[in-house]
């Protein structure tokens, strides 16, 4: 499952990131990936405003905290001027 440029959209994270476990197959993995660094990503969003400016794309302890309490095991992130990916398996 590929999660492209969305992530910090999701009105409750910790939801979506549950839905995507119940989602995949035994063995699946999910990848969260931006064009952008986490810091990036959140910088612009705050500077559009509005609804927007609020979507932020959570640090790597949140964001690790999540997917292991959704029962995810190999999480990985990688986060650079390149850009950010997570990757996690079922």
């Amino acid at each position: 499952m590929i999660c492209n440029s969305c992530f910090p959209h999701f009105q409750d994270k910790e939801v979506a990131v549950k839905e995507m476990m119940r989602i995949l197959k035994p063995g699946g993995r999910v990848t969260v990936c931006h064009t952008a660094s986490r810091e990036d990503m959140n910088a612009m969003h705050r500077s559009f405003g509005g609804v927007v400016g609020e979507d932020m794309l959570p640090d790597d302890d949140e964001m690790k905290a999540m997917f292991q309490q959704a029962g995810f095991a190999s999480i990985e992130i990688s986060d650079s001027a390149r850009g950010y990916l997570l990757t996690a398996r079922r």
